[in-house]
């Protein structure tokens, strides 16, 4: 595998530090889906960033941060469920949506870079 990349190391980092947030919740089990969910997505950033790292072409490498950002996209709307709803109310997410947006941000910016470069 080659060097991991700085957004790969960030969008593993809040991954590893939203499910730890996650597992200080008392959940109710009709919120259950919802932290599942945000555990999926927000775990599926760095998977398909790592992905793209072996991509056969440019149009793979797009493919594979294309997914990575609607997953992050994905991760944000699950954050505001859980904010919505008081799933936590011992943490503010605030800290955690502004990463994940910082993490949209740049993702975008790959993107729109990679296809420039063509």
């Amino acid at each position: 595998m080659r060097v991991k990349s700085r957004i790969y190391s960030r969008s593993f980092k809040f991954a590893s530090k939203l499910i730890r947030l996650i597992r200080k919740f008392n959940v109710h089990p009709s919120c259950f889906s919802i932290i599942n969910q945000v555990v999926r997505s927000s775990t599926s950033i760095s998977a398909n960033i790592i992905e793209a790292q072996d991509a056969r072409s440019r149009s793979e490498f797009v493919s594979n941060y294309s997914v990575a950002l609607r997953e992050a996209k994905e991760t944000l709307h699950w954050l505001n469920f859980v904010e919505d709803l008081e799933i936590n109310r011992e943490t503010s997410l605030d800290d955690l949506k502004k990463e994940n947006l910082e993490i949209i941000k740049i993702l975008s910016a790959i993107i729109i870079s990679a296809k420039k470069n063509r």
